[in-house]
């Protein structure tokens, strides 16, 4: 479970995430993965914003690594509360994971549903 995906705006930023077998705590083994990529949707619309295909870093383990380029990391917004409550972040975009495989293993799907943006 993820409490923060915190993304720097403006700045070049990599996050590594361990996919695992449903309902257990066994890594998923990615020896069968056929393509492994992710997508950062707007919250509000669920607009595509940016896709980018993921790093298998470790598929014993099931460890994935992805990147956002910090050309991409500027253009996202930043979303506060109020003054009243010190400005807190919102989170903006969502993050999709989307992995398939070419045995009959079934394709994984998971999501962060929270996802901040960090001025910097």
């Amino acid at each position: 479970m993820i409490t923060d995906f915190v993304v720097p705006k403006g700045k070049y930023f990599q996050f590594y995430l361990n996919i695992r077998e449903a309902d257990s705590f066994i890594a998923q083994n990615l020896d069968s993965c056929d393509s492994a990529n992710f997508t950062l949707l707007e919250s509000d619309t669920l607009n595509n914003v940016f896709t980018e295909a993921l790093e298998i870093v470790d598929s014993a383990n099931g460890k994935v690594k992805g990147s956002i380029d910090s050309a991409v990391t500027d253009t996202l917004k930043v979303d506060r509360g109020n003054k009243e409550d010190n400005y807190y972040l919102k989170p903006t975009y969502k993050l999709n994971i989307y992995l398939t495989f070419s045995d009959d293993t079934p394709p994984i799907t998971a999501s962060i549903d929270k996802v901040y943006i960090l001025p910097t």
